[in-house]
């Protein structure tokens, strides 16, 4: 599964942030959702130019705090938000209280549903995970709304406990840039790596 504007703004930001000098001018919007196979989704992301990268010492996780979330629902009945939401929800606060879900109905050409979730933790760590409802087209059968939001659920759990300071979409991008900073000590902790690192 690709990964969501969504995912990709809680995940890789925050990790893009730690490198630059300064975040002043960083920016990931979302102008118009869209979901496969049609997309026609619109982003802005704005980026600073810097000739150099910092070094960093990222080794603390922390525990986690607060769990947020997006559903998202395009060309489908407003419940099916609702049903994913509850799915979800009823699988986090069995371990958390402060959970959180933003509903986002939008109109698009695909219809479709999916949920995107974070864990923060007391350090600023973010762990970020997803899924979503197979799109027209695909050979797989429908799946109910219940089965994404638990499964985007077990999904965040399975990267908090795969510890790290970032999830496994943010390694690949971290050891980049360790590779490009200047010569000084980069220090980073990470989970287990997975094969796209």
């Amino acid at each position: 599964i690709d990964p969501s504007i969504d995912m990709i703004k809680l995940s890789l930001l925050p990790v893009l942030e730690k490198f630059l000098v300064t975040d002043e001018g960083l920016s990931l919007k979302m102008v118009k959702r869209g979901l496969p196979p049609k997309g026609d989704g619109v982003v802005t992301f704005t980026c600073p130019v810097r000739r150099t990268l910092k070094a960093f010492q990222w080794e603390e996780c922390g525990k986690v705090k607060r769990i947020r979330g997006t559903v998202y629902t395009s060309r489908v009945a407003p419940t099916v938000g609702n049903r994913m939401l509850d799915a979800a929800k009823n699988e986090f606060t069995k371990f958390l209280t402060d959970v959180y879900f933003n509903v986002d109905n939008a109109k698009g050409v695909s219809p479709g549903y999916g949920l995107c979730c974070t864990a923060r933790t007391n350090m600023g760590t973010m762990y970020c995970a997803e899924a979503m409802s197979n799109h027209q087209g695909e050979e797989l059968e429908a799946r109910l709304p219940e089965d994404v939001g638990r499964e985007a659920a077990w999904r965040l759990m399975e990267e908090i406990f795969r510890g790290g300071c970032t999830d496994t979409l943010g390694q690949p991008l971290v050891l980049l840039f360790m590779a490009l900073a200047p010569k000084d000590i980069s220090k980073f902790v990470c989970g287990p790596l997975t094969p796209y690192t």
